[in-house]
């Protein structure tokens, strides 16, 4: 994960991943999200790229974009033509909480929908 000031100034290395397919970026108020579509999982960093756990959620699929809303981290499972969502106090994985008629590919959420494209 890399970062920088609005201006684009300040560009830094905050996590360096090891994860295969990482596509894309999601951030709370505390953490960053990212997804490893090769070995199936989601790391998870401090806004400052400590704490780095590139296994924060297994069994995510080929996860291949990342969102943060309403408590949840959701996610696009491209191969499987899922979205799957995972409660931010780990209380519960849900890999198939919705089924799309296509492959998604990215993904957001507000404060009332789940958006992906396909």
């Amino acid at each position: 994960m890399v970062t920088s000031a609005l201006d684009g100034s300040g560009v830094t290395t905050l996590v360096s991943t090891g994860g295969v397919g990482t596509n894309g970026v999601a951030v709370d108020s505390t953490h960053l999200f990212w997804p490893n579509a090769g070995p199936g999982t989601i790391g998870r960093s401090n806004l400052n790229g400590t704490g780095a756990d590139e296994t924060f959620i297994t069994g995510a699929g080929t996860p291949v974009g990342v969102a943060v809303g309403s408590g949840y981290l959701f996610w696009a499972d491209n191969p499987a033509n899922e979205i799957g969502r995972f409660s931010l106090d780990g209380s519960s994985l849900d890999g198939g909480f919705i089924s799309t008629d296509a492959a998604p590919i990215g993904v957001a959420v507000d404060s009332g929908h789940v958006y992906w494209t396909n």
